[in-house]
């Protein structure tokens, strides 16, 4: 990787802040792409190709490292491994120290920089950037694949010749080949040592409550997790396995925290809660999950949600999945009057299914649609043709 980036994102809410630095940059001939906010920040590194972000910590809406993470976990493979410098006028505390050492290959700053310190520091970030691609590209190039199709004897002896005798990053990738292929003592014992030798180091903590996770060692798991978190937090992928562990704890409202923070962390993905509330009622807590969607959906939004998805199998005739989208919503909010709009797209694919036993159910549900709603002329419709049928085949 060059020295310097063919060209920057910087991300601040100072326009005054990113003028200076692009002046900088200008003098270098190094071209530069701004972004006031984190929705103009994805839009930007999506469209381009990004060598080094520059971010503002403290962004409006959503921390710099948490979009650090996100672009880390692009899509793309390409584009998850950029310079990071990460910028901050206030003073660096302990958490934001602790976040960018987890994180790893990120540079952390004190605002305002001057030109000879930028130079130095983007040399640096780069240089980082370099390391961490190195090992990304045998996970992306040679593991993943082997994973994919199913070639895990592969997948080990790969870790076996080029990682166990490598640096910390290599042993630590080859932990995780060895958690993959659930030889789970090796993975622990590779993780034991190396939290041994840096025993401050928060990656090599998850590593283990991950460990102690699959091995069914809740407490143990939650010791190590909750540590980790106290020490940095927001961390999303330490969050969100967080939620697991405490679903399978039978701990609903600790899960539902971890919840409240992964939704604020991704305002982009408005649907995310939606696979929250199912995560929640598959683990068997029905009423922990309708009073999270209350506290955090709307009425209109759950029916256009769900009635979305319902309508989209029920165009392709999938009558029986369009149901099953339809009762979600219906679980989820099953006191709400907005219901009657959705209950009449169920009663529709009841009736679409043109069984007896089906169009009963839909002879039911527009009862109750009329119920929510007297006035709703299409469900009086539909009632009278079901009825008609029920009668004739009585």
């Amino acid at each position: 990787m060059s020295k310097f980036p063919s060209k920057i994102l910087i991300i601040d809410h100072d326009q005054t802040v990113m003028n200076q630095i692009e002046s900088m940059l200008d003098r270098r001939k190094i071209p530069v792409v701004k972004a006031p906010n984190w929705e103009q920040a994805i839009y930007h590194y999506n469209q381009n190709k990004i060598d080094l972000v520059m971010s503002e910590k403290n962004l409006e809406g959503l921390p710099g490292s948490v979009l650090i993470q996100k672009f880390r976990n692009h899509d793309v493979p390409s584009k998850r491994n950029p310079g990071m410098i990460i910028t901050q006028a206030t003073p660096v505390s302990s958490e934001d120290t602790n976040i960018m050492k987890e994180l790893g290959e990120i540079v952390l700053v004190k605002k305002p920089i001057k030109e000879a310190t930028l130079l130095s520091l983007i040399a640096k970030a780069m240089e980082e950037a370099s390391q961490r691609a190195s090992i990304h590209e045998l996970k992306i190039n040679v593991l993943d694949p082997l994973w994919e199709r199913g070639e895990t004897d592969k997948a080990v002896a790969v870790a076996d010749q080029k990682l166990v005798n490598g640096g910390p990053k290599s042993r630590f990738l080859a932990s995780e080949v060895f958690e993959h292929a659930e030889d789970y003592q090796r993975s622990l014992d590779i993780t034991s040592k190396l939290l041994k030798d840096d025993p401050k180091n928060l990656s090599y903590i998850n590593q283990l409550a991950r460990l102690r996770m699959r091995t069914c060692n809740y407490e143990d798991a939650k010791k190590y997790y909750e540590m980790a978190d106290k020490l940095a937090p927001d961390n999303l992928e330490r969050l969100q396995r967080m939620a697991d562990m405490y679903l399978e704890m039978r701990l609903p409202q600790k899960s539902i925290e971890k919840y409240r923070d992964l939704i604020k962390f991704n305002p982009e993905d408005p649907d995310l809660k939606f696979k929250f509330f199912q995560n929640l009622q598959d683990a068997g807590f029905e009423k922990e999950a309708q009073d999270f969607c209350e506290e955090t959906t709307g009425a209109k939004e759950l029916i256009r949600h769900f009635n979305n998805r319902g309508v989209m199998f029920a165009k392709e005739g999938n009558y029986l999945d369009a149901i099953d989208e339809y009762e979600k919503a219906k679980r989820l909010m099953p006191h709400a009057r907005e219901l009657y709009r959705i209950l009449y797209n169920l009663a529709i694919a009841h009736i679409n299914l043109k069984s007896k036993d089906h169009i009963t159910k839909a002879d039911k549900i527009l009862h109750e649609v009329i119920q929510l709603k007297p006035d709703y002329d299409k469900a009086h419709d539909k009632l009278k043709l079901t009825q008609k049928y029920l009668n004739k085949s009585a």
